[in-house]
């Protein structure tokens, strides 16, 4: 498989696909939309996106059901609902700002989708299963509860349908359970080691396959509920989505940057693709091409397809050199492995193994493709950190370090969730979306991220030396920078980077009526630079109105700067 395209297609991680047709791909994303994507010019491979919808908050899963001879998009994620809106066609494309239907049932995340219109082509009712952090699965007739699926102990990861009336499930609490109805018939405890993420049900095989945060890959006798095989270390990390390319082929998608394509009846693997971005949270497979649709964390969308005739060899060069140049975190890298460049002078054990090569300035990632009979480059190794005894549990998912963040005064703190694989900057940029905070506190999260999980260089020598040479890498920055030392507070806040905000959006107001005058910025300025507002109430309630002003009057792009002002004085006012 080669590069067909990639698609910028979401400002933020493109959380899950679902390719209905050969020109036509759906996804939803951490950035809260549903957009479609359509082939416009198959001779030059041309894809545009257009968004359909946009939820109140970021979406995790998407799915595809008929509705009397019509196309609906079933969308669910942060706001426990599943949203539905029309498919339409490529001359008739609409943003909804309300879904057509919403289902009201789930009081957590919902994490997955799936739909029997997929399978019965016949069937003109909506019939879908969804699956949540609260512990259960729904399944949904025409919008109404159908049946409700309880016997999960923690987060259901997945749920598939069998057939009309039997489903299955996996979960955090590492079961796969089956159903009929809404009862509950067999149940396969400790099925993996850790949180099980997805399901595969071939029928036509007698086979389920199962991934899971362990790294591994089952292979299950679905008639007899036994296991048959299992891919230990199928990946270097987490393993999110399992999807059929073919008869007798299947991907992977993991948090280690790669995809896998596996032969199913063999159990080995067939191809090893690494991606510049830290996440494949999931994938999808054209109905007729078999040409692979890839959802990524830097929110791209990437076509892979085994045709020549569609493959884009000058892309492929250009993604295969950004590959070269990306990041890779030591902690995702096994350092016993380390090797100098005499290793490449051999052939790897299998496909994806993965080993790092020191040369004079820096530590390479390569893998070993078996198709290609050579080790590929892969990254730079960057940094590393000293680590965690043991993994804490949050929503399903396990981390190196689970924090409790203050922000508010008599309010519950908020979960700052890292894990030392990932950058920073990016956990810090989810920490903020997740929890609708202004982006102008990233620097002081990174700060505070970087503070307490003492990241160090991977190749320092001890705990001394890493404080002081230690370094981090900043996805939105060209180059490496130091490790700050000093550490801020939420409440802590620069009152000239405050007034530039303030001043820069008072002077594109029209309106004199919500425009600041000279005396009230002035005002303003000496309040913030000399914080009278903490020890003067009156002062405090100068600033409340001030940025409620903002709130309420300007233009949606300098409304910003009011709720840092609110973030600031909020716990000032009596």
């Amino acid at each position: 498989f080669k590069l067909v395209a990639s698609l910028k297609v979401h400002d933020q991680d493109v959380k899950d696909v679902v390719s209905p047709f050969d020109d036509t791909i759906v996804s939803v994303s951490r950035d809260a939309s549903v957009k479609i994507t359509r082939l416009v010019d198959v001779k030059n491979q041309i894809w545009t996106s257009s968004i359909n919808f946009v939820s109140s908050a970021f979406l995790n899963s998407v799915t595809l059901t008929k509705y009397q001879s019509s196309y609906l998009i079933a969308s669910g994620g942060q706001d426990k609902l599943v949203s539905f809106t029309p498919l339409g066609s490529n001359q008739d494309e609409k943003i909804y700002h309300k879904p057509k239907y919403c289902l009201i049932g789930h009081q957590s995340n919902v994490c997955a989708l799936n739909s029997y219109s997929l399978h019965s082509i016949e069937d003109e009712n909506s019939l879908i299963i969804s699956s949540s952090w609260d512990s259960s699965a729904i399944v949904w007739e025409d919008f109404q509860v159908k049946y409700k699926l309880l016997g999960h102990s923690q987060s259901v990861w997945d749920c598939k349908f069998i057939d009309k009336d039997n489903y299955v499930t996996c979960s955090a609490d590492k079961s796969i359970k089956f159903w009929f109805k809404n009862r509950l018939v067999k149940s396969i405890e400790n099925a993996h080691k850790d949180v099980i993420r997805n399901l595969l049900v071939l029928k036509d095989l007698n086979l389920l396959i199962t991934c899971s945060n362990d790294s591994s890959i089952k292979f299950w006798n679905f008639s007899e509920r036994v296991l048959i095989n299992s891919i230990e270390n199928a990946h270097n990390s987490f393993i999110y989505t399992i999807k059929r390319l073919s008869d007798d082929k299947f991907i992977s998608t993991s948090e280690d940057r790669s995809i896998k394509i596996w032969n199913i009846h063999t159990f080995s693997c067939l191809q090893t693709i690494t991606f510049p971005c830290v996440s494949i949270w999931s994938c999808s497979v054209l109905p007729n091409t078999d040409d692979i649709v890839v959802a990524g964390s830097d929110g791209y969308i990437y076509i892979f397809s085994a045709d020549p005739s569609r493959q884009n060899s000058v892309k492929h060069q250009e993604f295969l050199n950004d590959v070269e140049h990306s990041a890779i975190n030591s902690q995702t890298l096994d350092k016993s492995q380390i090797h100098d460049s005499t290793i490449l002078a051999t052939a790897g054990k299998h496909d994806g193994q993965v080993v790092m090569v020191k040369d004079s300035s820096s530590v390479l990632a390569y893998n070993w493709s078996s198709e290609e009979n050579k080790w590929v480059k892969i990254g730079v190794v960057v940094g590393g950190s000293q680590g965690t005894s043991s993994k804490k549990e949050y929503k399903g998912k396990k981390y190196d370090y689970v924090f409790d963040v203050d922000i508010k005064e008599n309010e519950p703190p908020l979960k700052l969730c890292y894990n030392l694989s990932e950058s920073p900057y990016l956990a810090a940029e989810k920490f903020l979306a997740d929890n609708d905070l202004p982006r102008s506190y990233l620097d002081e999260v990174v700060n505070f991220i970087l503070k307490n999980t003492e990241q160090v260089n991977m190749e320092s020598s001890s705990a001394t030396q890493s404080q002081n040479s230690s370094s981090f890498y900043n996805p939105y920055a060209d180059d490496r920078q130091t490790k700050p030392v000093d550490f801020q507070t939420f409440e802590s806040f620069k009152s000239s980077l405050i007034m530039e905000g303030i001043e820069k959006g008072n002077n594109s107001i029209e309106n004199i009526q919500v425009k600041l005058s000279k005396k009230e910025l002035t005002d303003i300025s000496s309040n913030l630079s000399n914080s009278l507002f903490r020890n003067d109430s009156k002062k405090a309630f100068d600033l409340l109105e001030t940025s409620l002003k903002i709130v309420e009057n300007w233009p949606v792009n300098h409304k910003l700067v009011g709720f840092d002002l609110l973030r600031i004085i909020i716990k000032y006012i009596p």
